[in-house]
């Protein structure tokens, strides 16, 4: 399976009143860690939230961004 697909993004989370919520990988550095996740609203230029730490490839990173997100949509943001 390719990395792309590994990273294909799942439906955005939206509480009906907001901008549906994405998350985005980036890559932040150089190795062995690189790896961040920031969470963006629909038509919002900055991130919601960043990851605090950096991962070592962007699947992890992916993982636990969409964790999060799966978090704040449970939240109510």
């Amino acid at each position: 399976m390719s990395l792309a697909s590994k990273l294909k993004m799942e439906p955005p989370l939206s509480d009906g009143t907001k901008g549906k919520l994405y998350v985005k990988v980036h890559r932040q550095g150089r190795p062995p860690k690189p790896w961040i996740w920031a969470i963006y609203e629909d038509g919002r230029l900055y991130a919601q939230k960043i990851a605090a730490h950096s991962y070592s490839s962007a699947e992890e990173a992916w993982q636990v961004g969409w964790a999060m997100l799966s978090r704040l949509g449970k939240s109510g943001g």
